[in-house]
């Protein structure tokens, strides 16, 4: 809502396409999946998107941040004994308007109606040639 005016009406369509799907099984099973919209479609005409993501929906193991399982050792050495515990966070390099997140398992799933949270930014121009 622009000054009390509605810009983009309710059940507006935003288009885009996948940017990226990795699975991984280094630290557990868990995709990459990067979202880029670029376009609402409405009403009155299609209109540029730009956006970043602040949060996605939790179930099904959807996570922004990836953080492996704490592993724990431990042993003896001699009379003396030892513990170590390890735990690693993963995450990716940030692409302005591409949103990022974690999906856990081996296999990628996202549930009917799932969510994400986006916060819409201005369009960047393109940069002015050096001349």
């Amino acid at each position: 809502m622009q000054k009390e005016k509605v810009i983009v009406p309710d059940g507006a369509l935003v288009a885009g396409r996948i940017r990226r799907v990795e699975r991984y099984s280094d630290a557990g099973d868990y995709f990459i999946v990067a979202l880029e919209f670029t376009r609402l479609e409405t009403p009155g005409g299609d209109l540029r998107f730009y956006a970043d993501l602040l949060d996605v929906d939790r179930r099904e193991g959807a996570e922004m941040m990836f953080s492996t399982p704490t592993r724990v050792e431990s042993g003896r050495f001699g009379s003396a004994a030892w513990y170590d515990t390890h735990s690693e966070r993963i995450w990716t390099h940030e692409v302005p308007g591409v949103g990022t997140f974690f999906v856990h398992g081996s296999r990628l799933s996202l549930p009917s109606g799932f969510q994400t949270i986006w916060k819409t930014q201005l369009y960047p121009l393109p940069a002015a040639p050096i001349r």
